[in-house]
């Protein structure tokens, strides 16, 4: 199943500069490697702040598909910050690219359990849960974003796109709606198109698909 991801903070950051330019792999591994293990001497502030630069120069690893490098580099720094959901997401998200579905699911109920108030950690831990098949507890996790935040796109489009694939096509319409006055996204459209169909409104599905 396809789903509609996003990953905690690096949403609202803007696209990181290209970092290490005219370096091999392993410099810029040993490079974050080294800053991540160093300690902080100052204040819990200090330290997201650290936090936040760490993810950025991760996500780069990971924009590029050197998943083995990002696992590597997230793994030297969970040792000190084992209970991070940021930290915590980002390898279950590498692990999931991996194919390594059954931990990767591990880590997403880890994720939802740490920070059940989070609409985008509980969606994100959806996402993991809808790859992995197991559709039931997708489900619970997309309805606990929403009840936490009922405009929260991603877990509405995610939402309708599970529903629809387990032909439950009422439901998922309801959601894919909810999602399409809050923004016309291509995604909700092609969910709404994908109903219709099913149900064998085939000018329903065309009129949704030619606007």
């Amino acid at each position: 199943m396809i789903v509609h991801q996003r990953m905690q903070r690096s949403i609202s950051l803007p696209r990181p500069p290209m970092l290490f330019l005219g370096r091999n792999r392993n410099d810029h591994l040993g490079d974050i490697l080294l800053w991540a293990a160093s300690p902080s001497k100052n204040s819990d502030v200090t330290f997201l702040s650290k936090e936040a630069k760490f993810l950025k120069k991760l996500d780069e690893v990971v924009n590029q598909g050197n998943f083995g490098d990002a696992e590597r580099i997230v793994r030297g720094y969970k040792r000190n910050n084992t209970t991070s959901p940021a930290i915590i997401q980002r390898l279950a998200f590498i692990s999931i690219r991996q194919g390594r579905t059954a931990y990767a699911v591990l880590l997403a109920k880890q994720l939802a359990k740490l920070d059940p108030s989070s609409t985008n950690y509980q969606t994100f831990a959806g996402n993991i849960f809808a790859e992995a098949g197991q559709y039931t507890i997708a489900r619970n996790a997309y309805l606990r974003a929403l009840t936490t935040n009922p405009t929260h796109l991603e877990a509405l489009i995610n939402l309708a796109n599970l529903l629809s694939a387990k032909g439950q096509h009422h439901q998922a319409k309801q959601y894919a709606q909810k999602a399409t006055e809050i923004e016309q996204s291509p995604e909700s459209q092609i969910i709404l198109a994908k109903i219709a169909f099913a149900q064998n409104d085939f000018q329903r599905a065309e009129n949704i698909l030619s606007n």
